[in-house]
């Protein structure tokens, strides 16, 4: 776990993974964007986006670790409480994404 100032964990390779992708992106000061997809309440539910760190609408910043800051959609505030951050590998461990584990799930 990477030590951030709210009580969500942020798993190991994360930031570096954020930061590679911006740089990718042509973004300078890269932000992860923590939002509802509209969804049921349930796994799938929180969407991760990563974008340039500029104040957004309807967010509110939640942590920041290593120079990337996290902002959270502030409806669902609590439902992340507790959750985890983590790369999910896909396409035979080719490609990895962004995906959020809610405190309920193990992993």
């Amino acid at each position: 776990m990477v030590e951030g100032k709210a009580s969500i964990e942020i798993e190991r390779g994360v930031i570096e993974f954020v930061k590679e992708e911006a740089k990718r992106l042509g973004i300078k000061r890269p932000a992860v964007l923590i939002l509802d997809c509209g969804c049921m309440m349930n796994d799938q539910a929180v969407e991760l986006d990563i974008k340039e760190d500029r104040p957004y609408e309807e967010y509110e910043l939640y942590t920041e670790v290593s120079g990337v800051k996290f902002y959270v959609k502030s409806k669902i505030r609590r439902a992340v409480e507790g959750g985890k951050i983590g790369l999910k590998t896909y396409g035979a461990g080719r490609f990895k994404r962004l995906e959020f584990y809610p405190r309920l799930c193990q992993r």
